[in-house]
């Protein structure tokens, strides 16, 4: 892995004891930022992890954090030519996660990335 939009969702960092100051951090985090917002974290994260895919969770049991997965994962392909997959998971009920599907995707995956590598010349 090169790179995670998760650690920097508890980078928050405000005024202590000023209430707005709190409400407008935590009003910034990933989860709770819209879709530019979002698009642009996973846009920076792929762009300095020099990454070649995107790999998402959708987890199940945090619905916040996967709400835009597939939008963001479009706009990261769109903009940056990076393809994505997802997966499909859950940290509260293992019977969520699919290994074949998991692996199925991965491959998937590598493969477009191949692909690109000899369409592009190696250039990424």
């Amino acid at each position: 892995m090169t790179g995670s939009a998760y650690p920097g969702m508890w980078d928050v960092s405000y005024e202590p004891g000023n209430l707005e100051s709190m409400a407008d951090a935590y009003s910034r985090t990933y989860i709770n930022c819209c879709l530019e917002q979002r698009g642009a974290v996973l846009e920076q994260v792929c762009r300095d992890g020099k990454c070649d895919g995107l790999i998402m969770h959708q987890n199940r049991s945090c619905k916040n954090m996967t709400l835009l997965n597939n939008e963001g994962g479009q706009r990261v392909q769109r903009n940056l030519g990076i393809p994505y997959v997802i997966f499909d998971g859950d940290q509260c009920d293992p019977r969520n996660f699919s290994e074949a599907q998991f692996d199925t995707r991965v491959e998937a995956l590598c493969e477009t990335m191949e692909e690109q590598k000899t369409s592009e010349g190696g250039k990424r």
